[in-house]
């Protein structure tokens, strides 16, 4: 008896002393992960024109590292790994380099200059003309790869490391980037000097036409006043202005943009931008306000639901058209011109599928037409009630203060129902949303008729961005069958950018500039070009395409899948 209970409290011992062990074995290895180096250290050097090789030091060794961002996956084909043992390899779909024999800890790249267009990223490099180059670091970044068992491997994107960047090149001095966001930034790499003012850091490209320099130099601060007092937030930081031009001879006009945490991109293309014209000051400066706009819905305060990504890129449109009004750019006029544009836009390109799921088709135009629709029938509903959708703006804005500097969609809803007490317009919003049973164009119509709006079919008005809209899905359909279900095209105006690839029958080369078919502009083809595209396409026949300023063609088969003429709407009760 007594020798059992000396066996008993020497077990229970025993078992208090292995949890104790467990319990600090536990501790230890809480403590080493959060002791664990996580910063990457990448130093990206040129060393000839156009040409740059890229040194990775690893906080610990790894046996495969994945890239940051995945939206365009260029990589494998544009870059060359200089550290042998080491390869790209897909790891759950994503672009990773991987070693299939022991850990590493540095690896080396050399790549050259990519200006290629990324879908809905940011583009890797600008070229300014007097050579300086423009790289956005996030395309660099990378974090360690999960490992399951020996040669299982999986991403986990809770696990990332912090980013240290050093950028130089034979003639600039080194410049460095340190990243805990992960959202990336520009460095500017060349010679253009800055010009600062209180406002604004602005690195201007010198070919830029001088009229849209007095644009930019005249709007941008009354942008700038004009949000402040608008949101009742005034912009809390010193932004930094990337705009570069590039000149090339090409007609029509082009641009795009983005911004980042202190700073916008802005980028143009096309001879077209010599003239100055009604249009083109209409367009350039419509485009410096929705950029400024994301000072504060995208800067100081961001949309944390990718979703429903039309709050921030609809509501940038909405701030711009309600901006040039007020500044006195646009007439009352020309904002119910935008407005039924938004409404035709967004009713053809959603085509039956729920707002918030546009993203997963790549439906991205959808989030801009669709959101400045939504925020511009607020705005005239709000105004019945003598307030407007600003008002709204602060409010949520407000409510983004208070969850470090974020909102979404759910923040959105709670304010149009309790706050203004809008609550039907917020049930109609959600089903525009969310609703997956192909009714999108009805939802678009009772959002429209809840403000008082009835939309008209009006065919024979049908405006020329809207012909230019169908001439690109046309493109794409067509490359789609040529080139075996993958399409890259880009378009603006009248102009349309198409790279061919490996798998295309006839679209072999790398890039198409299309300016017209059957030997019409697509510009000024107006509705007899669309009506022989039609006659062409309903037979099943060949399309000529029209490129390199219409002196070469080629020819793609369509049929009538390809040709369903567009449909325009007028918006009665504006």
């Amino acid at each position: 008896m007594t020798i059992s209970k000396h066996i008993l409290k020497f077990e229970v011992f025993m078992l208090s002393f292995a949890l104790t062990l467990l319990s600090c074995g536990s501790l230890k290895e809480k403590v080493s992960k959060s002791q664990r180096p996580n910063k990457v250290k990448i130093t990206i050097k040129e060393k000839a024109k156009d040409k740059w090789i890229v040194k990775y030091d690893l906080p610990v060794a790894e046996r495969a590292v994945v890239f940051h961002r995945q939206i365009n996956q260029f990589r494998q084909k544009e870059w060359k790994i200089k550290t042998p043992g080491l390869k790209f390899k897909l790891i759950d779909n994503q672009e990773c380099i991987f070693s299939e024999d022991e850990s590493f800890d540095q690896f080396e790249v050399e790549f050259e200059s990519y200006f290629d267009h990324t879908p809905k990223d940011y583009e890797f490099f600008r070229k300014f003309s007097d050579g300086g180059r423009l790289i956005y670091t996030g395309h660099l970044y990378v974090h360690p790869v999960q490992v399951k068992h020996q040669n299982l491997f999986y991403v986990d994107e809770e696990v990332q490391w912090k980013q240290s960047l050093y950028a130089s090149t034979p003639s600039s001095p080194v410049m460095k980037w340190e990243d805990k966001s992960l959202k990336g930034t520009y460095l500017f790499l060349g010679k253009t000097k800055p010009i600062d003012s209180n406002r604004v850091k602005a690195y201007i490209d010198q070919e830029i036409p001088r009229w849209i320099k007095n644009q930019l130099n005249h709007f941008f601060p009354k942008l700038v006043q004009y949000y402040n007092l608008k949101t009742g937030h005034d912009l809390s930081f010193k932004p930094v202005l990337y705009f570069d031009y590039s000149k090339i001879n090409r007609p029509g006009t082009s641009y795009s943009g983005g911004t980042l945490p202190g700073l916008v991109q802005l980028s143009i293309e096309g001879r077209g931008w010599h003239r100055k014209n009604n249009e083109n000051t209409e367009t350039i400066t419509k485009f410096f306000a929705h950029e400024v706009a994301h000072f504060w819905n995208g800067g100081m305060f961001n949309n944390n639901d990718s979703r429903a990504a039309w709050l921030h890129e609809g509501g940038a449109d909405a701030f711009a058209f309600k901006a040039l009004l007020d500044l006195g750019l646009i007439s009352k006029l020309r904002l119910k011109q935008n407005f039924e544009r938004s409404y035709n836009f967004c009713r053809s390109d959603l085509n039956s599928i729920p707002l918030n799921m546009s993203s997963k088709l790549r439906r991205y135009k959808n989030y801009y037409h669709c959101g400045a629709f939504i925020w511009l029938t607020l705005d005239k509903v709000l105004r019945n009630q003598n307030s407007d959708m600003y008002a709204f703006w602060e409010k949520l804005l407000n409510k983004a203060k208070t969850q470090n500097g974020k909102y979404n969609s759910e923040d959105f809803h709670s304010i149009l129902k309790n706050e203004f007490k809008q609550k039907r317009l917020s049930e109609l919003i959600f089903e525009l949303e969310w609703e997956e049973r192909g009714r999108s164009e009805y939802w678009l119509e009772q959002i429209a008729k809840y403000a008082g709006i009835k939309p008209l079919s009006d065919p024979e008005n049908l405006p020329p961005e809207f012909s230019s809209k169908f001439y690109q899905n046309l493109i794409s359909s067509m490359m789609r069958k040529d080139c075996q279900g993958r399409v890259d095209v880009y378009g603006h105006g009248s102009v349309f950018k198409v790279r061919g690839n490996e798998t295309c029958s006839i679209l072999k080369k790398e890039e198409y500039v299309f300016v017209g078919a059957q030997g019409k502009s697509f510009g000024k083809g107006g509705g007899q070009l669309l009506r022989e595209i039609e006659s062409i396409c309903q037979e099943k026949g060949s399309l000529i395409l029209n490129y390199n300023d219409g002196r070469e063609s080629v020819k793609l088969a369509c049929d009538s899948d390809d040709s369903e003429s567009p449909q325009w709407y007028r918006l009665s009760g504006m």
